[in-house]
């Protein structure tokens, strides 16, 4: 965590007008430590320019059953860390509860694209706008995850998501990569 704080920060430091934000996937068994949250706050306290909301934890939809993982994403939120369900839809919970988590974000399941739709009119296309509107309707960004192609991220669009990620926007890239990503926006 404490690396990944760093690059964060060097990240943000590299591109300061573009407001980039990092996510990071933290296991339930990590959540579940007690000292967890502590530790985190104990971290971010040593970079104290770097705006909390930067931060998102990703948190598989499984372990939102468990207590411990709750209370800790409670006190995580508390210091202004982002909270992101990772494959929102493919797990146990309901759109329902999306109100009562501790979260901001639902990253939906490559399996909402259904394969892809090629058109608006698609009638899986009004299923997917839908899900996307009631994760809006709980007050959450939406991120869709698996954009393979053009078409998709045109029907990502089309439904209002808020962020799309998948290998048509870019393969995972290396710290220097990201970095040159970073200045090559900045120059547009």
């Amino acid at each position: 965590m404490r690396r990944a704080i760093l690059q964060l920060q060097a990240f943000r430091s590299a591109g300061p007008e573009l407001d980039l934000k990092m996510n990071v996937n933290v296991s339930p068994l990590q959540l579940a430590r007690p000292d967890f949250p502590t530790r985190l706050a104990d971290l971010l306290a040593q970079v104290p320019d770097l705006p909390r909301h930067a931060l998102c934890l990703e948190i598989t939809e499984t372990s939102l059953s468990d207590d411990a993982v709750s209370e800790a994403l409670i006190s995580i939120r508390a210091l202004g860390v982002r909270i992101a369900i990772d494959d929102f839809g493919t797990g146990f919970s309901s759109l329902a509860c999306l109100r009562r988590l501790p979260v901001d974000v639902a990253k939906l399941d490559r399996a909402f694209l259904g394969g892809g739709h090629t058109a608006a009119q698609d009638h899986r296309f009004f299923f997917f706008a839908a899900v996307t509107g009631l994760v809006h309707a709980a007050d959450l960004k939406v991120v869709q995850e698996g954009i393979e192609t053009l078409d998709q991220l045109a029907v990502v669009r089309a439904a209002g998501e808020d962020f799309a990620q998948g290998f048509h926007l870019a393969a995972p890239l290396s710290i220097a990569a990201a970095l040159g990503l970073i200045a090559a926006s900045r120059e547009e």
